[in-house]
């Protein structure tokens, strides 16, 4: 063999001593990797600090748990959390999975809560909901899908199950209700995956509308009426018992 065919076999196997390092490290530390992208994507997308406890992932199983996923509230609100999550069961396809396209067979979130805020500029989820819809709610232009490396996402199922929402009222104290349990399909399907923004924005709006809707009906709040709720936050600051009765009046979409 002569010198320049030496210099390319060298080569080639120089870049798959490269490949093959950058493959290892991707794969050990594929949980760290997928808990930076989602509290990366949904701060972005929500407008409000998205942590994670944990993420482990099996590609051997294709099963994955997240763990201790939670939403802060928007500024103005308080530093408690809007949405904790709790764990999160998650299905790879790993067959139909790479570095450009990961596909997810069922997403089962299962036992969240959801909190409500309400001072007298509003609420906090309805705040969230606003964010959503905002192209750039954390004003991070493209950082989302940076943030997952360009990589897109098909989520066959995202399923819903046993949520409460509570609501913490001055002289009332704290009611809850349950969170109608709810699924959404077919996330990324159609266009052949979808960026973690999209992904993000279709599993956190219908969420946050369900719970606004379920906060609405809380037993025993709507009854009181609009005079009676002026009542009880007759010690908070004006226009709180405005907000409030928008927020009973329900999102019911």
């Amino acid at each position: 063999m002569g010198k320049a065919g030496k210099l390319i076999v060298g080569g080639v196997v120089a870049l798959i001593l490269v490949v093959g390092i950058v493959l290892v490290f991707v794969i050990s530390n594929l949980d760290v990797i997928v808990k930076r992208a989602i509290e990366n994507v949904g701060t972005d997308v929500a407008g409000v600090p998205v942590s994670v406890g944990s993420v482990q992932i099996s590609l051997k199983e294709g099963t994955g748990t997240v763990n201790g996923l939670s939403l802060g509230n928007p500024s103005g609100f308080g530093r408690g959390k809007a949405f904790e999550l709790g764990s999160i069961a998650l299905k790879l396809d790993v067959g139909n999975t790479s570095a450009e396209l990961v596909t997810v067979s069922s997403v089962l979130v299962d036992g969240a809560r959801v909190n409500v805020v309400q001072n007298a500029s509003g609420n906090n989820l309805k705040a969230i909901q606003k964010n959503l819809a905002s192209d750039s709610p954390g004003d991070a232009g493209d950082s989302s899908d940076d943030a997952a490396g360009g990589t897109k996402l098909i989520i066959d199922e995202f399923a819903f199950r046993n949520g409460q929402v509570s609501l913490e009222l001055q002289s009332v104290g704290q009611r809850r209700a349950d969170i109608p349990d709810f699924q959404v399909t077919g996330i990324g399907r159609k266009s052949n995956g979808a960026t973690a923004a999209e992904a993000a924005r279709q599993i956190l709006d219908p969420l946050v509308r369900r719970s606004i809707t379920a906060a609405s009906g809380i037993s025993g709040i709507e009854e009181l009426g609009e005079q009676a709720v002026e009542k009880v936050l007759k010690d908070v600051p004006e226009g709180a018992a405005k907000g409030l009765g928008d927020l009973l009046k329900g999102d019911k979409k």
